[in-house]
């Protein structure tokens, strides 16, 4: 139950981390926190989800401590902390699988099909990255620590042609999906049975 409780305290220190970057999202942007919907088949949650008039940005935060190995040929994340060595499934497995959940989300409820990017954001300063294997996909551009966040939304295009939905269906969105969001309740003790 401890380990477990260690993990939830981590992963909200590296959320907050995040989200004191975040505060300077650009103002074609809006940032939803924590959102968790149903595409049809199961829910996803999705820690941020940055919206503009171009494209949607998932972001999924890492606060890992020691050295994180991504290791593209093996598709997994090898943790090296204090000598021992923990492995992941590849986090972006996950945010893929987030991508396709939300574009079927989108679909269902009858929204625009708007260009999905998915980040790995890296929260802990002091965690040593590297990447091992053939990038075949071009994640290691998508690995960011949390201090580079604001860099990087301010980067992003503010718009693509075509627009892909203007600003009323962008507006109904944000509020559809606070309707829906369906926020995910932990319980410790449950889990370590």
């Amino acid at each position: 139950m401890q380990e477990e409780l260690l993990k939830i305290a981590s992963g909200h220190h590296g959320e907050k981390n995040t989200d004191y970057y975040l505060q300077y999202t650009p103002d074609h942007m809006t940032h939803l926190k924590d959102i968790r919907l149903f595409d049809g088949i199961q829910h996803f949650q999705v820690d941020s989800l940055l919206t503009s008039d171009s494209h949607l940005t998932i972001i999924d935060v890492k606060n890992h401590k020691g050295k994180l190995i991504f290791d593209f040929d093996n598709q997994q994340l090898i943790r090296d902390y204090k000598g021992q060595k923990d492995y992941y499934t590849d986090p972006f497995i996950q945010v893929e699988h987030h991508k396709l959940q939300l574009t079927r989300w989108l679909h269902h409820h009858n929204f625009p099909q708007v260009p999905i990017e998915p980040y790995i954001i890296i929260s802990n300063p002091q965690t040593v990255l590297k990447t091992h294997g053939r990038d075949a996909h071009g994640y290691k551009n998508r690995i960011i620590r949390a201090k580079r966040l604001p860099h990087l939304l301010n980067k992003l295009p503010y718009r693509q042609k075509p627009v892909p939905w203007n600003s009323e269906e962008r507006e109904r969105f944000h509020q559809f999906v606070q309707k829906k969001n369906t926020p995910f309740t932990v319980s410790v003790v449950k889990n370590t049975d």
